[in-house]
């Protein structure tokens, strides 16, 4: 407990520090702010003022630290948000695409029923592309959706792409015209046959011709013709790209481009062969002549 006379003291110096408060504040109201109040507030505000500017000099960089922190949070929240939306879009554009392709394709194949109605057509999408050295590329259906060796193989314009040479239960290879050996049957717009070799090259074809009895133009146009009873006549095969004249009845020429462009193939048509097109098979069973001989042999003896 303090002593009576401390306290008394405090109590006397509160009460005076009070009057004086109430005093200033008296003249300064009374003096509209000038005369000896201003004097003082002036005095205090020069001797804190450099105080004050330190203060701010070190208070403001923290604050506009601290609003950083908070602004890159926000930005970072932001950024995210926006970088979903992105990914977003870019799914449902990719869905978009597609969604258009399907139905390019689809309209391509409604319009290869017109010219094909004998065919069963299966539309296919290419899984693995070949190579420099093997060409032959693989298609997503199979044994299970009728696929079978040697049906030909065209683009969505009804164009020569190939044949089926091997099947699984779910893919199929296609050995494609420009492969190293393919051969095709084709005849020219003036009616001379002849085959087309592939040369291992998305860009060259061979044709030759023995029996030709007109030279070839710049752009005619070599189609299927006679090649097998899988194969449809009439398939665009490749273009004459520089004029094949006749050499002695005959035409030898590399000047020829395949009519699909390989480079930009993503989905193949099958023609499906009908029963009433397929190879009737050849009966190579050798007759039993053993008995005729035989009773030959025993009516000699």
């Amino acid at each position: 407990m303090l002593p009576y006379g401390s306290s008394r003291r405090g109590t006397v110096t509160l009460g005076v520090l009070a009057l004086i408060s109430f005093l200033l504040m008296t003249f300064d109201i009374r003096s509209s702010g000038e005369g000896f109040t201003q004097t003082i507030r002036s005095g205090a505000q020069t001797i804190f003022n450099p105080f004050q500017h330190v203060a701010q000099a070190v208070i403001d960089p923290v604050v506009d630290a601290f609003d950083a922190l908070a602004n890159l949070a926000s930005l970072r929240e932001e950024n995210d948000r926006l970088r979903g939306e992105r990914e977003e879009l870019l799914s449902r554009l990719a869905e978009a695409e597609a969604a258009l392709v399907e139905n390019d394709q689809l309209r391509a194949l409604l319009a290869l029923y017109d010219q094909f109605p004998e065919y069963t057509l299966t539309a296919a999408a290419i899984l693995s592309s070949g190579d420099s050295f093997d060409l032959r590329f693989t298609i997503n259906r199979g044994a299970n959706d009728g696929i079978v060796v040697g049906s030909a193989v065209v683009d969505d314009a009804g164009a020569l792409i190939g044949f089926i040479v091997d099947v699984s239960e779910t893919t199929s290879t296609v050995d494609p015209i420009i492969a190293s050996g393919t051969v095709v049957s084709v005849v020219t717009d003036g009616g001379d046959p002849g085959i087309i070799s592939g040369q291992g090259t998305e860009d060259e074809l061979r044709l030759e011709i023995y029996d030709a009895t007109a030279d070839l133009s710049v752009d005619s146009v070599l189609r299927t013709f006679r090649h097998d009873n899988n194969t449809p006549n009439g398939l665009n095969v490749a273009i004459v790209t520089v004029p094949a004249p006749v050499n002695v009845s005959k035409i030898d020429t590399n000047s020829v481009v395949p009519f699909v462009d390989f480079t930009r193939l993503q989905f193949v048509t099958v023609l499906g062969v009908p029963s009433d097109l397929v190879d009737e098979p050849t009966d190579t069973t050798i007759p039993d002549t053993t008995g005729s001989t035989d009773s030959t042999a025993d009516g000699g003896s």
